[in-house]
């Protein structure tokens, strides 16, 4: 593994990078970026940001100098995308519902986080003396994934109905 052999401090103070990027960004993120940038842009910038830390730590040696930095860039994606792609979630929600929809919310990021943990960690054992490599490239597909799903597309224009004879129909 990466840390083993360094002190508990050492180790604890590497990992802290990425929830201190996390906090940096959900905290400032609504400061910095431009208001005209839709919650879908940011959710796709953050999955791209997180995608490239991980294709970074993928082709870099394995080191403290190289981790602690990528995994604060990655922490700083993940901070973007995580407020922007709930606020979307919610905001698809009719406020009636605003109650399920948010404990649906929190279920599947507690879901997805388990899964996740549990993929990283079967890809750390099968892997062998590759494991973090293969830990790596399994989140690097899954942001890679996820960019793409939160990409901002034109929605399609929605025609009027046609009846019969050509002319437009009210409905």
């Amino acid at each position: 593994m990466i840390l083993r052999g360094h002190s508990e401090l050492t180790a604890g103070a590497v990992l802290t990078a990425l929830p201190a990027g996390f906090a940096l960004t959900a905290a400032c993120a609504d400061r910095v970026l431009p208001r005209a940038l839709s919650d879908r842009s940011r959710c796709a910038a953050g999955a791209v940001v997180c995608a490239a830390a991980l294709a970074t730590m993928l082709g870099s040696p394995l080191s403290l100098a190289w981790l602690t930095p990528l995994l604060a860039l990655l922490g700083l994606g993940l901070g973007l995308f995580t407020p922007a792609n709930n606020a979307l979630i919610m905001g698809a929600i009719p406020p009636c519902s605003s109650g399920i929809g948010g404990g649906l919310v929190n279920m599947a990021r507690g879901l997805g986080t388990a899964l996740g943990v549990a993929l990283v960690a079967l890809a750390l054992y099968l892997g062998g003396s590759y494991g973090n490599r293969w830990a790596l490239f399994l989140l690097l597909i899954v942001s890679l994934l996820t960019a793409a799903a939160a990409w901002p597309t034109r929605a399609p224009e929605l025609q009027p109905p046609i009846d019969e004879s050509g002319q437009e129909t009210s409905g």
